[in-house]
């Protein structure tokens, strides 16, 4: 043997336990756990086309395959592959919480609605959600950009209902069947839909091997991650804790070695050395810009943060001034943003009979006359300032208001700062002017007046009705001294 010779067989030697993880160190497992080993199970695990994680085109492989792989054959457990095809991903949660068909599923998030039908391992893949659209797409921020829009997602993934739960105004384009991540971003690629909502490893897979070029990562989520654990029929708890113990027992070169194989570029015998290369160049440009992408995400979180609470303390600040204002106020002020009250003084609520609570989130048309509603609308798409209107109270009641109206900056909304006042005394008051400005009948001889219904009535009683003035009674200096002359009444 030469020395090269030697050298080469000592270098495989030092490197075959960097490549196969070193010697296995024995696992403990409780005495339910090894029963459950001895019972000889076959488990039944469910493969989907889930790249990197899983493929099922021909073969079954991945990184969630090399896992079990590892974990089954250190423990000697027994299985079989069942093709995602065969058994779509609603199908397979229904599957496995009747203990048919699978007993295992490779990759799914933890939600507390599925724990009652399986039991999880704990989260082995770590994937932070992002937001996926053209390149050409208009610039968005985050999800809050996409109301109004629609966005693909697969069926039975939990960012659908998250997506529905926060955020209702986002129209979702439901995409089912096999390999679904890839005919959501295909989606996007063919501008059938906006946007599309998935995990970063998966969606960055995809893009780079389908080449989707016209497809980028445009912003983060506020979802957190798409965490993964692996999903396991809930009269097996032996099995979790087989798999958990395993887990934790790999180095991180054996988990290393089991990533580092799947998220480079899968080739067949035979390509070239200059084909190699060239994959090996765009696996580190790849990764390159995810690291970029990722300190990007992270400088621009802070900023958003530092605006957020900027904005937040902005705000804050805008409430507690216009709160003070409102309230010294005796007009009612309410703000309303397209339509909707978002705030108002009790002034307000107790002109019209609610509560303050109550106010919040009303329509604004609500307050108003039902038989004015339609020309109040048309009034205010003119911007009139200020106007009259009829009130509509809760209890149906209807009163005279007068309303100014103007648009202002609360916080960071535009907003329409409604002051509303009631004329109801402003009217009495007016017609008992007008009733006393008027030529009132009176009779020469009693003094009697008539209204305009033709009844009599004494002048007393007449401006007592129709006025807040009252009468107390004496004698004029003439009419002293006529009755009583004996007396000097003129001082009263």
């Amino acid at each position: 043997m030469t020395g090269k010779s030697a050298l080469r067989l000592l270098f495989l030697f030092l490197l075959l336990p960097a490549l196969w993880g070193g010697v296995d160190d024995p696992i403990p497992l409780t005495a339910e756990e090894e029963a459950w080993l001895a019972e000889g199970h076959r488990v039944r695990v469910r493969v989907s086309d889930w790249p990197p994680f899983q493929f099922c085109d021909g073969t079954f492989e991945g990184i969630s395959v090399d896992y079990i792989k590892k974990i089954f054959d250190r423990h000697g457990i027994e299985y079989t592959f069942v093709s995602g095809y065969d058994v779509p991903w609603v199908m397979a949660l229904e599957s496995i919480a009747e203990h048919e068909v699978i007993d295992l599923i490779l990759t799914a998030k933890i939600t507390e609605s599925r724990k009652s039908d399986m039991l999880f391992t704990e989260e082995y893949l770590f994937l932070p959600w992002v937001i996926y659209t053209r390149v050409d797409y208009p610039f968005i921020r985050g999800v809050e950009d996409l109301r109004g829009k629609t966005i693909s997602v697969p069926e039975g993934f939990v960012i659908a209902d998250l997506i529905r739960e926060n955020y209702p105004e986002i129209t979702l384009k439901v995409i089912e069947g096999p390999s679904v991540s890839e005919k959501c971003l295909r989606e996007v690629a063919e501008g059938l839909v906006d946007a599309h909502i998935g995990n970063l490893t998966v969606g960055s897979y995809i893009i780079m091997n389908q080449g989707f070029t016209n497809v980028k990562v445009a912003a983060p989520t506020p979802f957190g991650s798409h965490d993964q654990a692996m999903a396991v029929r809930n009269d097996w708890p032996e099995l979790v804790g087989i798999i958990n113990k395993t887990l934790d027992s790999f180095s991180p070169e054996e988990v290393g070695a089991i990533q580092n194989r799947w998220l480079s570029v899968r080739y067949e015998h035979g390509v070239s050395a200059g084909d190699i290369l060239k994959w090996v160049l765009l696996v580190s440009l790849f990764f390159l810009t995810i690291l970029i992408l990722s300190l990007l995400w992270n400088r621009k979180l802070q900023q958003e943060i530092g605006a957020r609470k900027s904005a937040e303390e902005l705000l804050q600040s805008s409430e507690k001034r216009f709160r003070s204002l409102s309230e010294a106020t005796f007009e009612g002020v309410i703000l309303v943003v397209r339509g909707k009250i978002i705030d108002g003084n009790r002034a307000a609520a107790e002109m019209f009979g609610y509560t303050g609570e109550e106010l919040i989130g009303m329509e604004a048309m609500d307050l108003v006359s039902p038989q004015e509603r339609e020309r109040q609308r048309a009034l205010l798409t003119d911007n009139p300032g200020s106007y009259e209107v009829t009130g509509f109270r809760k209890d149906g009641t209807l009163f005279p208001t007068e309303a100014r109206e103007k648009t202002a900056l609360y916080g960071e909304k535009q907003v329409n700062v409604i002051a509303i006042r009631d004329l109801t005394e402003k009217r009495k008051t007016e017609e008992q002017i007008r009733l006393l400005h008027r030529i009132l009948p009176i009779c020469s001889q009693c003094g009697q007046v008539r209204d305009d219904r033709g009844h009599w009535s004494q002048l007393e009683d007449f401006v007592r009705k129709n006025s807040n003035a009252d009468f107390s009674h004496s004698l004029c200096p003439s009419c002293a001294k006529a009755l009583y002359p004996r007396y000097d009444l003129e001082g009263d």
